[in-house]
């Protein structure tokens, strides 16, 4: 046998080996479940903390509105305001707003905005990230004021 399948042997066999395809396994699965059901509770690896009605506590600390790269931001209420040359979300009853990365949607948004009132309503879903102790918005979706 080559040392290559020597090594997958002995991985294959491996208890900490199985363990982690057990665990992966699962949480992508109940990702998988979230995902296809709206209305579920949000998965594992989720973090749903921009829901409509939890306040946001102020504090002195950045650290404190800092959330963690992957959070979901789902149905959002908000709106759009251009700071210097980018985009930036303020979420509606928060003092948080995220700068908004760069994608598709984003261009669809601020096509719309230079054409039509900023002071609309938008309703938004998308993945947050983290650089640098700040927080950004990559759109997922983005629906006019409902």
């Amino acid at each position: 046998m080559s040392k290559v399948h020597r090594t997958l042997n002995r991985i294959a066999h491996s208890a900490s080996f199985w363990v982690f395809v057990i665990v992966s396994s699962t949480m992508i699965f109940v990702n998988l479940k979230v995902d296809s059901n709206p209305n579920a509770a949000r998965g594992l690896w989720s973090n749903a903390v921009l829901a409509e009605d939890t306040p946001q506590i102020a504090s002195t600390t950045k650290e404190r509105s800092l959330l963690r790269e992957g959070s979901s931001v789902v149905e959002a209420k908000g709106k759009f305001r251009i700071v210097k040359d980018r985009l930036v979300f303020q979420e509606d009853g928060s003092t948080r707003s995220f700068i908004c990365l760069e994608n598709q949607m984003l261009q669809r948004v601020a096509s719309y905005l230079s054409d039509e009132d900023r002071r609309l309503v938008w309703v938004v879903n998308g993945k947050i990230t983290e650089y640098e102790s700040s927080n950004f918005l990559l759109i997922e979706k983005a629906i006019r004021g409902r």
